[in-house]
């Protein structure tokens, strides 16, 4: 009975939010910390199926919560869930080494736009 009822409130939801009518949060969301990130500057970048390749690589990292492309900047930022330790260097550059890409940096997202030139 439960997933009867859930199904028309889940398309009516997405129907809303949709139509830019409305957006929901969740409770408590606005005191939460800002997520820690990480920009990782990678050479090569230019398409849709590229970003997707190395996103899903770099998505299977322990500690990544979200990966989101800029393909015209050659950036992708690791979005990391506040419990647990984010990748490493290592693992990063090995994992776009695996996608198929050149590691060019590394950065914090909170500091100055320069990466950090990788090793």
């Amino acid at each position: 009975m439960q997933r009867i009822l859930a199904k028309p409130f889940l398309l009516l939801s997405l129907g809303v939010l949709s139509s830019g009518l409305l957006v929901v949060t969740a409770p408590g969301s606005a005191e939460e910390k800002p997520a820690r990130a990480i920009v990782v500057q990678v050479g090569g970048l230019a398409c849709p199926f590229c970003a997707y390749g190395l996103e899903k690589h770099l998505g299977r990292l322990s500690g990544v919560k979200r990966v989101e492309t800029e393909i015209a900047r050659g950036e992708v930022v690791l979005e990391l869930e506040e419990d647990k330790p984010g990748p490493s260097e290592s693992e990063i550059r090995e994992a776009v080494k695996r996608a198929g890409f050149t590691l060019l940096g590394i950065r914090d997202a909170k500091t100055s736009p320069g990466p950090h030139r990788a090793e």
